[in-house]
């Protein structure tokens, strides 16, 4: 016990620690940036189940990607009948 407390009053060991725990958490941090667009995704489709609106949702999704679908479309046709 005695060579434990002489080790942890030993300042580089002290600065070790801090180091070791600085990186962990500058690693923690990078994590939790790199996960948070899963982390709300996954908190916006908690809320909507928990609203009861879910079901519109995915239909106003499904209905913008219609409408994003066809503006493409329709610009291919606009455009091959710029170019005959």
């Amino acid at each position: 016990m005695s060579k434990q407390r002489i080790e942890m009053t030993d300042t580089e060991v002290f600065a070790e620690l801090q180091r070791v725990y600085a990186d962990f958490n500058n690693d923690f941090n990078d994590f939790i940036e790199k996960i948070k667009p899963f982390t709300e995704l996954t908190d916006a489709s908690y809320n909507l189940c928990q609203n009861g609106e879910t079901r519109n949702a995915l239909a106003q999704i499904k209905a913008d990607q219609e409408w994003d679908e066809e503006k493409v479309t329709q610009k291919a046709k606009h455009h091959t009948k710029n170019v005959q």
